[in-house]
């Protein structure tokens, strides 16, 4: 990875640190960015584009993952932290939970399940 152009996401130019989870267990890759932004949806665009290779959420290059615009660079590691791979309702804890809160996390759960539709690619 240290020889592509990596496209980071951020507000400075500082070193960029990538984390995966895999085989051989957890990796912690420092890296300097070709270039740095503060939307996923511009550092998605720079990537598409040929400006370099990118960490992006899947909800962001599952089109493009799914079309073949765009390949996964490393399939068998799992990014850590990064952009998270959970979806959280946070709530004020209460023993009585407000039905419309009920209703929206299940709202939820019906939506995106265990595996929500942009990562079938």
């Amino acid at each position: 990875m240290r020889k592509h152009r990596c496209l980071g996401f951020g507000g400075t130019a500082a070193p960029l640190t990538w984390v995966f989870e895999g085989a051989a267990g957890r990796q912690s890759v420092q890296l300097d960015s070709a270039m740095v932004a503060n939307s996923s949806v511009a550092l998605n665009a720079a990537m598409l584009r040929g400006a370099g290779i990118a960490l992006l959420p899947t909800y962001i290059v599952g089109e493009a993952l799914r079309s073949g615009a765009a390949v996964q660079v490393l399939p068998g590691l799992r990014p850590e932290g990064y952009a998270g791979d959970r979806l959280y309702a946070v709530y004020l804890e209460n023993r009585f939970l407000p039905p419309k809160v009920r209703v929206f996390i299940d709202y939820l759960v019906e939506t995106f399940g265990e595996r929500p539709w942009w990562d079938d690619f």
